[in-house]
């Protein structure tokens, strides 16, 4: 079986200033699961994210924080994980992969980057599915084309 997810673009090469944060907003409604992808892959990037979390809320306009999907300097009872440092070896400067079970979250998920002390370029694409329906068209898969083999 292939997989077959709905894409959603988050954020498409958002530059965040110093010191500054930028945030999007993705609507979970009849999924079970989602990826949500972010990186940093340009020359831009000058360092990895001070602030990377995802919040949760029933409606779009308040989110409460996800302890397991915020990130920091060490873990405690704030943060679940550690922010890669910035690499330049592999042409991707900092990336982080949110596995989510939707099932056990409100509809909306928030991501929320914010920059150190430099301006950084993070893109981000979350991918959607549902584990007894999968996207049979472009459209539902939110891309122009739908490639199977």
């Amino acid at each position: 079986m292939v997989p077959q997810l709905k894409m959603v673009p988050l954020l498409n090469g958002s530059s965040v200033a110093t010191n500054a944060s930028t945030t999007a907003t993705v609507d979970l409604l009849g999924f079970d699961w989602a990826t949500i992808d972010v990186f940093g892959a340009t020359a831009a990037v000058t360092a990895q994210p001070t602030v990377l979390q995802l919040g949760e809320g029933d409606t779009t306009s308040a989110f409460t924080a996800i302890v397991a999907f915020t990130g920091g300097t060490a873990t405690s009872t704030s943060v679940g994980f550690v922010i890669p440092a910035q690499i330049t070896t592999t042409g991707v400067f900092y990336g982080v992969k949110f596995n989510v079970d939707a099932r056990a979250r409100k509809r909306y998920l928030q991501l929320s980057v914010g920059s150190p002390g430099a301006t950084t370029v993070t893109s981000a694409v979350a991918n959607l599915g549902k584990g007894e329906q999968a996207p049979v068209t472009a459209a539902k898969a939110g891309v122009q084309a739908l490639v199977e083999g």
